[in-house]
């Protein structure tokens, strides 16, 4: 499972490791850890890590002082964090390893840019549209399963409003006219855009089919996540890329590829309607679902 602090901490330990001109399997040779030890310790995965563990890695890349301390803090934040339940762990079955990671890093992001291609993002949806989209990724689930997939994504919703997380969603006008569920489910999904577009936190903007050939065409749907600073005095923690497959989620790792996304995001910004336009379309499309 990856988190900010995890993150963190293994991006920072892989730059000194490059810098130092080491390879993994010579850094663990140096510490008593395995390469594929330090492997997950760079990619933020879940690895027990120890301060004696750290000061021999900082020892063998020449850290001192205050590059130590911060080295150190994140060890100690990343036990803290291990000793607190989650509230997903009841949920933890139903998710692969890149979905997991999106729902942690979502709840601790400060603000998002998801983008609809063909459904409407996973962020917003009504329990009864996600109910209907799980049915069909997850054909073998019992109904209790499915359920428990809801119920997941509404606690996460609800959570990440209390979080005062910053969403921005972006729309294909012909996302909103694919028939999720049937017309009573589209007309509720529909209303529920509506209405929280009302809200500080949430922003929504369509994509019309005026607009001629964009990139909108050639994205998969996504999420973008944003992130403050971790540490006081510290610049914010890069941004994250998850891309919707079917079924679950993909995490962009490549920096480049998370670029594009970035770019991609100006770019819809550019050509989508203004959030009151935007309410206008949505709120008359779901009157046609009403009719």
């Amino acid at each position: 499972m990856l988190d900010p602090v995890r993150r963190s901490l293994g991006r920072r330990l892989r730059s000194l490791r490059i810098a130092a001109g080491m390879s993994q399997s010579a850094v663990g040779t140096a510490v008593f850890l395995s390469p594929q030890s330090i492997g997950r310790i760079e990619d933020g995965q879940y690895t027990r890590v120890s301060n004696l563990h750290i000061n021999a890695l900082c020892d063998l890349y020449g850290v001192t002082g205050d590059g130590r301390e911060v080295l150190l803090g994140l060890v100690q934040q990343v036990r803290e964090a291990r000793r607190s339940a989650s509230w997903w762990s009841p949920f933890a079955d139903l998710l692969s390893a890149d979905e997991l990671d999106r729902l942690v890093l979502e709840q601790h992001a400060i603000a998002g840019t998801a983008f609809g291609s063909t459904l409407v993002p996973r962020l917003v949806h009504t329990a009864d549209y996600r109910c209907a989209l799980e049915r069909v990724l997850y054909p073998r689930d019992s109904p209790a399963d499915i359920a428990r997939r809801v119920e997941l994504a509404e606690q996460h919703w609800e959570r990440l409003h209390t979080n005062n997380f910053q969403a921005r969603i972006y729309l294909l006008e012909s996302a909103l006219r694919h028939v999720i569920g049937g017309p009573e489910v589209m007309h509720a999904q529909l209303s529920h855009l509506v209405e929280i577009s009302e809200r500080q936190t949430v922003s929504i903007h369509i994509i019309g089919r005026e607009v001629n050939s964009h990139i909108g065409f050639h994205l998969a749907s996504f999420v973008l996540l944003e992130f403050g600073e971790l540490l006081a005095g510290e610049p914010p923690e890069p941004p994250e890329v998850f891309l919707d497959g079917v079924p679950g989620v993909l995490r962009l790792q490549r920096e480049g590829g998370i670029c594009r996304y970035q770019a991609a995001t100006d770019e819809l910004s550019r050509i989508a309607l203004s959030e009151n336009t935007s309410r206008t379309v949505v709120a008359g499309i779901a009157q046609e679902f009403r009719a």
